[in-house]
């Protein structure tokens, strides 16, 4: 899916969900009062309204894996050996990869248009984006890095933080489902501060427990 520049939604819109994606995970929505949301897909539990959330937790297994055959420049594919962890099709699809040759001091970041299905250990098939090829040759001692959409699977935040945070939902949104989670703006969540306390600084991961209700501002870009 592309991403329009951004949604210009109403006021009801942040509290719809929606059994299927209906917009690329990410999408920017702005309502007229200058709030600011993201469109994200619930991971392993239904997400609780007015609770700081991230994407879902990485491990190692996907940080600096082989290339398992050299690219050249306008390849629009990259092969890799995956980690121990099994990829199924289109996991990665909407995030992205990190192609590096480490003799060379080389790094570019591209979006991924969708994945191979693949075991542990076995060679992964990446197909970029639409438009998207590879910039610098890499070899097969080069490395990758790849990362599913921060908005794919979201979590409740936890603590520690285990990935980017990426937003306060204003409805339940269960299990499955897809809805959006605000970046901007002012908002309320829950955090884990006594009552008296009264000025904190917006969207501070590792506070998401639910002593107090506060309203604030995510301040920041969204």
């Amino acid at each position: 899916m592309r991403h329009p520049n951004r949604v210009l939604g109403s006021h009801p819109d942040p509290y719809t969900t929606y059994p299927n994606q209906r917009f690329p995970l990410g999408q920017v929505m702005e309502l007229p009062d200058g709030r600011i949301y993201r469109f994200a897909e619930v991971g392993a539990a239904a997400l609780a309204a007015s609770k700081l959330c991230s994407g879902m937790a990485m491990t190692a297994n996907f940080d600096t894996l082989a290339v398992q055959t050299a690219t050249v420049v306008g390849d629009t594919t990259i092969k890799f050996t995956t980690g121990n962890t099994a990829l199924v099709e289109n996991e990665l699809a909407e995030g992205t990869i990190l192609q590096e040759d480490v003799a060379l001091s080389l790094g570019s970041l591209h979006p991924i248009k969708s994945n191979a299905a693949a075991g542990t250990t076995s060679t992964c098939t990446v197909t970029l984006a639409d438009g998207v090829t590879v910039q610098e040759a890499v070899s097969t001692s080069g490395k990758v890095t790849v990362r599913v959409n921060p908005w794919k699977q979201v979590i409740i935040q936890g603590s520690p933080p285990l990935q980017l945070v990426t937003g306060i939902p204003q409805v339940v949104i269960g299990l499955t489902q897809y809805g959006w989670l605000q970046t901007h703006g002012v908002t309320n969540c829950l955090i884990d501060l006594p009552p008296r306390s009264r000025r904190r600084p917006a969207r501070r991961p590792g506070r998401t427990s639910s002593r107090a209700p506060r309203v604030w501002s995510t301040g920041g870009n969204p």
